[in-house]
């Protein structure tokens, strides 16, 4: 048959696989490394749309610093809710009502605003982060939410009951203690989250 014929052929195929594993393997380099990078600056509930525990973490240390350098203030609202009566609704409609519920709480919010969501497995927590703002308003505002967000869940399906539903407010300067025990127990599901 004679090698010659088939020479050219093979050359241009071995030649053309070395060039094509070589850019695969650089490519998928580069998805990997791009991955590496956006796990690392995820700062969004992937159940909500809201910001997650990283992002409380950033902001918080973002308003302390601001709050210390030009004497302001700023406060935070959290908000406790069982996961029992979203866990009772079919996986679909759960998603839903969450989605929905982020893309209220966001819509609601001034734009200095930030609306944090957890969910730790037995409990869903929401915190609100108002920069500017005192205890007093602080505390207008958690009435407010809380009626907002069991009435928002209660009209889907998933009833709250008052007391399983606990909220609370703090404001710094003031409540320094508060803040650094609410951010430690951020960092622990933060770790969780993203090991």
């Amino acid at each position: 048959m004679g090698a010659g014929e088939f020479t050219g052929l093979i050359a241009s195929r071995a030649a053309a696989y070395l060039i094509f594993g070589a850019v695969g393997g650089w490519s998928t380099q580069v998805l990997e490394g791009s991955l590496e990078k956006l796990e690392l600056y995820d700062e969004i509930d992937d159940e909500t749309g809201l910001y997650n525990a990283r992002h409380l973490l950033q902001q918080t240390d973002l308003e302390r610093a601001r709050a210390k350098r030009y004497s302001t203030l700023f406060s935070l609202v959290t908000l406790e809710l069982p996961s029992a009566p979203l866990s009772a609704m079919r996986a679909r409609s759960r998603r839903a009502v969450l989605r929905d519920l982020g893309r209220l709480l966001r819509e609601g919010a001034r734009n200095v605003d930030h609306v944090v969501h957890v969910h730790d497995g037995t409990t869903h927590r929401l915190v609100a982060i108002l920069p500017e703002t005192a205890g007093e308003g602080a505390e207008v505002f958690r009435g407010r939410f809380e009626e907002r967000v069991v009435g928002f869940l209660r009209d889907r399906g998933a009833v709250i009951d008052g007391a399983a539903a606990s909220s609370s407010s703090l404001t710094f300067p003031g409540d320094d203690e508060a803040l650094d025990a609410l951010r430690a127990d951020f960092q622990r599901i933060d770790a969780g989250q993203h090991r």
